[in-house]
């Protein structure tokens, strides 16, 4: 489990035979429980860290689309802050 809300919650599962990884939110409602899952290249610490983080914001999101629009080729790397 990564995060709990509202009777519903984040978890971060992997497969025991193919190693494979995915993020699922399962909501549980009166009528029953639903989930939705993504594949994942995170592992569990990973995805807690990650939800600690802030959110990114649309300054951040514009002035990466610029740079990559704006790039001769796609060579940048990630810096931590």
């Amino acid at each position: 489990m990564i995060e709990e809300f509202d009777g519903s919650g984040l978890v971060h599962i992997t497969c025991r035979g193919c190693h494979s990884a995915f993020l699922t939110v399962v909501i549980t409602t009166p009528a029953g429980a639903s989930s939705i899952c993504m594949v994942t290249d995170l592992s569990a610490e990973d995805a807690r860290r990650v939800r600690q983080r802030p959110a990114i914001g649309e300054d951040e999101l514009l002035n990466f689309h610029l740079l990559l629009k704006n790039s001769n080729s796609y060579d940048f790397c990630y810096r931590r802050a």
